[in-house]
């Protein structure tokens, strides 16, 4: 039995407003991971219920994507790849971090590579001991994220 038009209406209406809330969730899980370094060290539980929601994404995900095989329908804005997403905005983290060093030029300073190339070192090595110590903790092993 085919839906009526109202009906159909109905459902496009409740598949955008999902849609827009899991749109709305993405942008939360982000933030929160982009301030990573911050929040491991103040609430590691709240990086840890990101890493939750979003290990449970790519299990239906998985699911979806074997019912894909099975009926051939999968639905709309699957597979979400969050943690394809995540590990980007981890990466990214990372290089912001390094490029928001770079306040000295070479014309207002002579030895401005020797002071960049210190504060880079130090950056690094402080977020080196806060991800090895901290927040590995935080991701499921098999995430091998401090050899990433």
């Amino acid at each position: 039995m085919l839906p009526s038009e109202p009906e159909l209406r109905v459902s496009v209406f409740v598949d955008l407003q999902v849609q827009g809330l899991s749109d709305e969730l993405a942008k939360q899980l982000w933030m929160v991971l982009q301030r990573s370094m911050v929040t491991v060290r103040r609430d590691p539980t709240m990086l840890v219920s990101v890493v939750r929601i979003i290990e449970r994404e790519v299990k239906i995900d998985r699911r979806m994507v074997d019912r894909k095989k099975q009926s051939g329908f999968i639905p709309p804005g699957r597979p979400k790849r969050w943690k394809d997403k995540m590990f980007e905005v981890l990466e990214g983290t990372v290089s912001t971090r390094i490029e928001g060093t770079q306040s000295v030029t070479r014309e207002a300073d002579k030895m401005w590579l020797v002071r960049l190339l210190e504060i880079t070192r130090k950056y690094v090595l402080d977020d080196l001991i806060v991800v090895k110590n901290l927040m590995v903790q935080c991701f499921p092993q098999h995430y091998n994220t401090f050899n990433r």
